[in-house]
């Protein structure tokens, strides 16, 4: 008998977790936020090198990242 193959098979969806409001939602419907030398970045294509972050492309998570503080918390190891 053969072990079952564990991975990323059809049907895999990706989640994760919005750093505004702390939404769970599938990988494709939020917007990547990548930290550069001119402050935070939308990663469009999910492939700019650094620390990346996940928030809900809706206008009230990004307010809400931009007045608290969590932002700087999520990408502190950063410099």
């Amino acid at each position: 008998m053969e072990p079952a193959v564990v991975g990323k098979g059809r049907g895999h969806t990706p989640i994760r977790t919005c750093i505004s409001c702390g939404t769970k939602k599938a990988k494709k419907e939020m917007a990547r936020l990548v930290v550069r030398e001119s402050g935070l970045v939308r990663d469009d294509l999910g492939s700019t090198k650094g620390r990346g972050a996940y928030i809900c492309d809706t206008e009230a998570c990004r307010e809400r990242l931009m007045k608290n503080r969590r932002r700087h918390r999520v990408f502190r190891g950063d410099k």
